[in-house]
């Protein structure tokens, strides 16, 4: 009996998730030119690209950086191309999950 309303629950939440509609979050985005934007994370925070990843939207495409400070656990999410920088997102505490690999 469990094992069917565990099976039912399963597809029930699987179907949800399947079906779930496209949302907006209202939230003020800062953006300046990336001369002034991207030298700031490291001046006031003291925090370093770790991480970056291109996004391809249009023609110019952006790229996506995470700046972080292992010391005091600040974190930063930059989106930026030639011109402007955008901080998406910015907050403190953090820890890494890296997927599992194949062992060849």
């Amino acid at each position: 009996m469990f094992g069917k309303l565990l099976t039912i629950g399963c597809a029930l939440l699987l179907s949800t998730a399947l079906f779930a509609k496209e949302q907006e979050i209202n939230k003020k985005i800062v953006c300046d030119t990336v001369e002034n934007m991207l030298p700031w994370f490291g001046e006031k925070y003291q925090e370093e690209i770790f991480w970056i990843g291109t996004a391809k939207s249009g023609d110019d495409p952006a790229l996506v950086s995470v700046v972080l400070n292992p010391e005091t656990q600040t974190w930063s999410i930059v989106m930026y191309n030639r011109d402007v920088a955008c901080l998406l997102e910015s907050g403190t505490g953090f820890k890494f999950k890296f997927p599992k690999t194949k062992s060849l």
